[in-house]
């Protein structure tokens, strides 16, 4: 079998020139104003102000948004009592039944930051837990249920909202 060389695969069309622009300006960023101060930013566990200004400034942009997304699978089993009545004599009896869940969930951190100033404009953490009955559970199904019902929390901190609200007024 013969080895592919990368340069005659086809270039994805993503891949325009303005993206790749932009990979070569953002690769160039981290190099030169990420890479030297990393382990001072991993010992202080947070990312100084003077990082998303000049973030900011090198992409022209208003709003930086950034964050983590966190997809665990917990696979739980055990035992419950249960009772049941007993086909033969109707007497009631309790038995042990193995019940085996899976449960998905996922833990999105979000942050918003003034590309101007580096200020935090808004950060949240969302979470989510949904468990299936029984031991094949899809994770991929549940990875997608789990976000569908995180959409509409994650999309509105970016939709603009209509308040209604009654004001009450007191005075002397």
């Amino acid at each position: 079998m013969a080895a592919v060389e990368i340069a005659s695969m086809p270039k994805p069309a993503y891949l325009t020139p303005e993206v790749e622009q932009f990979r070569s300006a953002f690769r160039a960023f981290v190099e030169s104003k990420v890479t030297p101060q990393i382990g001072e930013w991993e010992q202080k566990g947070a990312l100084p102000r003077a990082f998303w200004r000049a973030m900011g400034e090198r992409t022209q942009a208003d709003l930086l948004v950034a964050g983590s997304l966190d997809f665990d699978i917990q696979d739980k089993s055990g035992y419950r009592t249960e009772e049941y009545i007993s086909p033969y004599d109707g007497r009631s009896y309790y038995r042990q039944v193995l019940v085996e869940n899976t449960g998905f969930e996922y833990d999105i951190v979000l942050m918003v930051f003034d590309g101007r100033t580096g200020d935090v404009l808004y950060t949240d953490n969302f979470k989510d837990f949904k468990q299936f009955e029984g031991e094949r559970a899809d994770p991929l199904r549940g990875m997608f249920e789990n976000l569908v019902s995180l959409e509409d929390r994650i999309l509105n901190v970016f939709t603009q909202k209509t308040v209604e609200a009654t004001r009450v007024l007191l005075t002397d």
